[in-house]
């Protein structure tokens, strides 16, 4: 689990490899709100948030990066389904 730099969006992965978005009311920690969720099918071993915020990056155990753009609530409709499709870039680390 990670929190953004302003502590209003809280990423979650769990051992299936899915990734959780939650806005939340820093003042009221009792407000927060699910609002997109991702399914990678990757074996996550860390997240972390990009500094600007705008994108969250994936390492995962097969030594792949991946970088994806976060989800803005505004944009999301979970009025059905908080499952949305995951679309990403791959980046293979090399060690020297």
């Amino acid at each position: 689990m990670k929190c953004n730099r302003e502590g209003n969006i809280v990423v979650v992965a769990d051992n299936s490899g899915s990734l959780f978005f939650l806005s939340m009311d820093s003042a009221y920690l009792d407000r927060i709100k699910p609002y997109c969720l991702f399914e990678t099918g990757f074996k996550i071993n860390d997240l972390c948030w990009e500094r600007t915020g705008e994108k969250v990056l994936i390492a995962c155990q097969d030594g792949k990066l991946h970088e994806i753009d976060t989800p803005k609530e505004k944009d999301c409709d979970f009025s059905q389904t908080y499952l949305k499709a995951f679309k990403h870039r791959t980046f293979l680390m090399k060690m020297m």
